[in-house]
């Protein structure tokens, strides 16, 4: 008891530290990855691939561009000045665009005519909280799209698309949220703390589960499987440890199965769209993993030397993009790693 006690208490203190710290250099325009643990500023770009359409958005020092996928040439730009560009990420249509920043959302819309993305609506942060230069740290769309969720530490932020309101707000209880995820129903909210719970928000019945990471470590990314519902949770042990824990919840808080790697914070996780048992993650140190979930082993590792803040699957799985620094880069994965439906 006395042991986790002091642990908490050096978290705590930790935190207040790296707040302190990031007060003092709010006149310093940087960009921060999605779900990054506290204190972790990393420049670069964010990057997310259309579910729909052969386009990657990536975000960059003056705003975001738009790619082709197969070429990587720029289609469009979306200019942004002084902007802080936390995430992005594309709605389930591919026709809207959700861009975040350390005090707003910008949801964008893609227009036949012209062809081209137009801003539909900005959805801003100080309505409704204090600005703090931590800002947003991640978004996720509602998979029908009605709504948004935005992690702004230490809250949760649910908006309305269609009425621009806010209609769910999370607190910490009593940690500080750090990531979120709708589930691919549409009916659960998963949220991770500072100190290594996983809460559960059952929409339609208005039920709470959680989940304790063992060692505590702060859960900084979070990934549903599209189809089975189960939850990857990557985390960092901080002052602990170097090991990276990266859980999988087949039946929510039935069974937590650890994988542990040798990464060093997992920054961003992606499941693979077409095959369940691939999970692809990107970690503070530079390392990209694709996970095999059937032997629980890496069956892809690239070492990039740099943090990976974003991995994002081509729409059919045949392809991980990623982002490293300042580069956008593309593995394709061959074929007899990725077993048959009927295997």
């Amino acid at each position: 008891m006395l042991r986790t006690c002091g642990r908490r208490t050096r978290k705590t203190f930790k935190l207040i530290c790296w707040m302190t710290f990031i007060l003092l250099l709010s006149s310093v325009t940087i960009t921060k990855s999605q779900g990054l643990p506290i204190g972790t500023n990393l420049p670069g770009k964010r990057l997310d691939v259309n579910p729909v359409f052969s386009w990657i958005a990536v975000s960059s020092d003056q705003g975001v561009e738009i790619l082709d996928y197969d070429t990587l040439a720029v289609q469009e730009s979306l200019t942004y000045t002084n902007a802080m560009i936390t995430d992005l990420k594309w709605g389930s249509s591919g026709q809207m665009l959700a861009v975040a920043m350390n005090d707003r959302i910008d949801i964008w819309q893609y227009a036949v005519n012209p062809e081209r993305l137009e801003l539909l609506k900005t959805l801003w942060m100080s309505h409704y909280a204090q600005e703090l230069p931590l800002g947003l740290f991640s978004i996720d769309w509602k998979p029908d799209e009605k709504q948004i969720l935005g992690v702004y530490m230490p809250y949760v932020y649910v908006w309305d698309i269609a009425t621009s309101e806010l209609v769910m707000t999370y607190k910490p209880s009593p940690q500080p949220i750090l990531s979120a995820a709708w589930s691919p129903d549409g009916n659960k909210i998963a949220m991770g703390d500072l100190t290594g719970s996983v809460t559960l928000h059952h929409l339609d019945t208005n039920q709470f589960e959680r989940a304790h990471v063992e060692n505590e470590p702060a859960v900084s990314s979070l990934a549903w499987e599209p189809s089975s519902g189960a939850l990857a949770a990557g985390t960092s042990l901080g002052y602990d440890s170097d090991v990276i824990q990266l859980f999988v919840l087949r039946e929510f808080f039935t069974t937590i199965i650890p994988i542990y790697t040798d990464s060093a914070d997992i920054l961003s996780l992606e499941w693979n769209a077409t095959n369940p048992n691939f999970l692809a993650a990107g970690s503070y140190d530079g390392d990209v993993t694709i996970w095999g979930l059937n032997g629980l082993v890496p069956l892809v590792k690239i070492q990039t030397g740099q943090p990976v803040a974003s991995v994002s699957w081509s729409p059919d799985g045949s392809t991980l993009v990623y982002v490293n620094g300042h580069e956008v880069m593309k593995h394709s994965i061959a074929i007899h790693l990725i077993p048959s439906a009927e295997a």
